[in-house]
């Protein structure tokens, strides 16, 4: 807080505002510190978007897979009626 002395910062060209030294590095902390806020939450955002992507792949993945399994137990079940039973004394020969 030692740096009051007026300096002089030029936002645009022909807008210049005077303020303490002091002032003018809270300022831009807190300035700062909003940006890093909003770069924060906005690549949070982006990364909410890619994982609802990949979730959503998953899912159609594991839909598919699923059908699969069902597809191959029916196809269990058939063959199950279609061949004979196996015995035990055909194990022996």
């Amino acid at each position: 807080m030692e740096n009051s002395q007026p300096a002089v910062i030029q936002i645009v060209p022909g807008f210049q505002v005077q303020a303490a030294i002091a002032l003018e590095l809270l300022l831009a902390v807190g300035l700062g510190a909003v940006l890093a806020w909003l770069f924060n939450i906005w690549t949070h955002f982006q990364q909410r978007i890619v994982a609802s992507g990949q979730i959503r792949q998953k899912n159609l993945r594991i839909q598919e897979l699923e059908s699969k399994v069902e597809q191959y137990q029916g196809e269990i079940q058939s063959l199950k009626l279609v061949l004979p039973p196996a015995s035990a004394d055909s194990s022996t020969q």
